[in-house]
């Protein structure tokens, strides 16, 4: 995915209706991943609560376990903002006004290599 991300609005990909569908292309794959993350929390929030309730579970067991939820809160949160900037491409696109889409997908493409 990051390969395809880093073409996006580059090249032969810079026209306005390539890069909305390559924008589309990358929010489902977010998306797909989004249930993974959110599945990944949920199971990450309850092994940490059952093993919390246990009186014979180590600080260590404990705060590894609290640093996978929280990992998986930040990789949400990271895909959120990622969307967000995503969404904020394509209405500029649709814009009279437009903007600097340009700058803003070198800014979507930063979000992934912060993330990578």
């Amino acid at each position: 995915m990051i390969k395809f991300l880093l073409g996006i609005g580059l090249k032969e990909r810079n026209v306005d209706i390539v890069i909305l569908q390559d924008l589309q292309h990358l929010v489902s794959e977010l998306d797909a991943e989004k249930a993974f993350l959110r599945d990944g929390c949920q199971q990450a929030k309850e092994t940490y609560e059952a093993k919390r309730k246990q009186h014979n579970v180590g600080e260590q067991s404990l705060f590894a376990l609290a640093w996978e939820v929280d990992g998986f809160e930040k990789l949400i949160q990271m895909q959120d903002d990622i969307i967000s900037t995503i969404r904020t491409i394509e209405q500029m696109i649709a814009s009279p006004r437009r903007g600097n889409v340009p700058k803003k997908l070198t800014e979507l493409r930063n979000c992934f290599n912060c993330k990578t």
